[in-house]
């Protein structure tokens, strides 16, 4: 019996780890886009925040993770995604205004913030 337990403390151990690691990957593949004009990601939907991306430049191709509708006023919108450079995987996210970004939409993303927090 002991060792039925153990066996199955071991798997579930083995299980979870599998998951903590294709949590990350699989959160960060996101939709490709592309950069429309130069800007900066910040670290929350906000210009007031801490830049954590900087000399994004027009073109380059990105993937938006996912989108807030509740960021900072932005040329009178609040949608912002969170973006990563799609050259470097498990790099830095940030967030970049809706105006920023093309080729991608809100619809099939999550919200980031999907309890309002």
């Amino acid at each position: 019996m002991r060792k039925l337990i153990a066996g199955a403390a071991g798997a579930a151990v083995a299980v979870a780890g599998l998951l903590a690691l294709a949590g990350p990957a699989a959160a960060e593949t996101g939709t490709t886009g592309y950069i429309i004009k130069p800007t900066t990601a910040y670290m929350w939907p906000t210009k007031d925040s801490p830049a954590v991306i900087t000399g994004l430049a027009q073109g380059q191709e990105v993937a938006a993770l996912c989108f807030t509708d509740d960021g900072a006023d932005v040329d009178g919108n609040k949608y912002w995604f969170r973006i990563s450079k799609t050259t470097e995987p498990g790099g830095n996210t940030g967030f970049v205004p809706k105006d920023a970004i093309g080729g991608v939409s809100r619809d099939g993303l999550p919200n980031c913030f999907p309890n309002g927090n």
